[in-house]
């Protein structure tokens, strides 16, 4: 409690001020800002750290092959059979490109998450995207026995946009339904059109995810678990890197899916806005 003073002048008691003086909260707002950025530090010092982690296991799996493999051909190669000896190749190209791929999608997703990658953004249609990404991925949907069904309606707004960064992101979202779909199964692509914004979507019939890891789906290195506990091989970072690519478009993503009834992905975009007229 403030003690009481006594006033030179008058002889009477007079309280101390117990306002905080402006340097005192000038000080006072310093200590609480640094405060935050300690705790912003520290937390993006552990993910870091945790990034880091995931990212030496994820490079050992193929390394590990590359060596046991390169290691076994050294010393036994000449008494192979050249049937043993071409499988064994295949390995190794498989594995190397595998490791030369995460390396590649680790570096875009570097750059594009300090501002390094720079947009060549214009007007474009995302049916057109849409309808060159399935003609591309056509193929690899093909080793599965899946089809590749559109869903473009005749009318959708245009969007300002990278096409060659949206192509990626939604080529990423496709990869990843072919990757966890079964054999035989349909995949459905589309793209719906609202008043503010587009939206893409990629709809599968595979294995689903839980309620409790939709959240981390987008994650660096996350991987769907299938029956047994296993996961399906591939760089764990197109779902990253498709957010990434959206945001830096103003857009989002997100995701529905059920255990056992397959997954719907979608991300959307901003409409763009009506030319103006010249004056």
């Amino acid at each position: 409690m403030p003690q009481p003073l006594l006033d030179r002048h008058s002889g009477t008691e007079k309280r101390q001020d117990s306002k905080p003086s402006p340097a005192d909260s000038s000080l006072r707002e310093r200590h609480d800002r640094l405060k935050n950025e300690l705790r912003d530090l520290k937390g993006e010092q552990a993910h870091l750290l945790s990034f880091i982690n995931m990212l030496v296991h994820e490079l050992r799996a193929p390394l590990t092959s590359i060596n046991g493999f390169s290691d076994y051909l050294a010393q036994n190669g000449s008494a192979q059979s050249p049937e043993k000896l071409h499988r064994y190749c295949q390995i190794l190209q498989k594995e190397s490109s595998r490791l030369s791929r995460m390396v590649d999608e680790l570096l875009d997703l570097g750059r594009m998450r300090s501002g390094r990658i720079r947009l060549d953004s214009r007007p474009f249609r995302l049916e057109t995207i849409i309808t060159r990404c399935v003609e591309s991925l056509q193929i690899l949907a093909e080793r599965k026995n899946i089809s590749l069904a559109e869903a473009l309606p005749p009318a959708v707004p245009s969007v300002v946009v990278d096409p060659d960064k949206i192509q990626q992101a939604f080529a990423n979202l496709v990869i990843n339904a072919i990757r966890y779909s079964p054999e035989g199964s349909e995949i459905r692509v589309g793209v719906t059109g609202h008043p503010t914004e587009v939206e893409c979507w990629v709809k599968d019939n595979g294995i689903g995810i839980n309620q409790e890891n939709l959240t981390r789906i987008f994650e660096e290195f996350y991987r769907v678990e299938q029956s047994g506990g296993s996961s399906t091989k591939g760089s764990g970072l197109g779902l990253s890197i498709t957010r990434t690519i959206v945001e830096m478009h103003g857009g989002r993503v997100r995701v529905e899916s059920r255990p056992g009834r397959g997954s719907t992905f979608f991300f959307s975009l901003p409409v763009a806005p009506p030319p103006q007229d010249a004056p």
